[in-house]
């Protein structure tokens, strides 16, 4: 049982010179010290977390405590697409979450784990020699994978189909389907 997300982190192993960002008021220099793209930092900005674990400038676990809207950062965090893991620490305990997996709508995959064998699990040199995300590989990934990029490459295949279907030629369906896109890419990038 883990009383806060500093006990955690130090159970953990992790801290601020080999990876733990605080997210305190400063929290979007900090972020620009760790060469994250602007992309990332803007989606963090709206996604909030307490604190963060990054190695080779890529955000691998979010750590939240006792947010108000869990759900919401599920689906925030599932379409950010960029963080393997989560950690929620609420009311004493904490949840951790695979989140490239959606298994309802804003719900993430929840993983199934002792607080002992957290510590064997996530910590520093797990994370960092691969252990870790191996576990998780062969935990989630040897199954059909739930990640937004797939949602959507599954949701272009079908409409594919469909107009083929309806008697387009494949040809022109994928042309159709790919100015579509790029369409849709030219308008939410204003």
């Amino acid at each position: 049982m883990y009383n806060d997300l500093k006990q955690l982190y130090e159970n953990l192993n992790l801290k601020e010179n080999n990876g733990l960002v605080l997210l305190k008021d400063n929290w979007e220099n900090e972020l620009k010290k760790y060469n994250f793209s602007f992309e990332t930092i803007n989606q963090l900005k709206i996604i909030k977390p307490t604190s963060l674990f990054a190695f080779n400038n890529v955000p691998f676990i979010l750590f939240f405590d006792n947010p108000k809207n869990e759900k919401q950062i599920h689906y925030q965090v599932f379409c950010f697409d960029k963080t393997p893991v989560i950690f929620i620490l609420k009311e004493n305990e904490i949840k951790i979450y695979h989140a490239f997996k959606l298994i309802e709508k804003n719900e993430l995959q929840n993983i199934d784990i002792k607080d002992d064998e957290i510590k064997r699990r996530f910590n520093f040199w797990e994370i960092t020699s691969g252990k870790t995300w191996k576990w998780i590989e062969e935990l989630f990934l040897k199954k059909k994978n739930n990640r937004i990029d797939d949602y959507l490459l599954e949701n272009i295949k079908y409409s594919i189909n469909t107009l083929e279907d309806n008697g387009l030629n494949k040809k022109i369906a994928n042309k159709l389907i790919l100015r579509l896109i790029f369409t849709r890419y030219l308008i939410d990038r204003g």
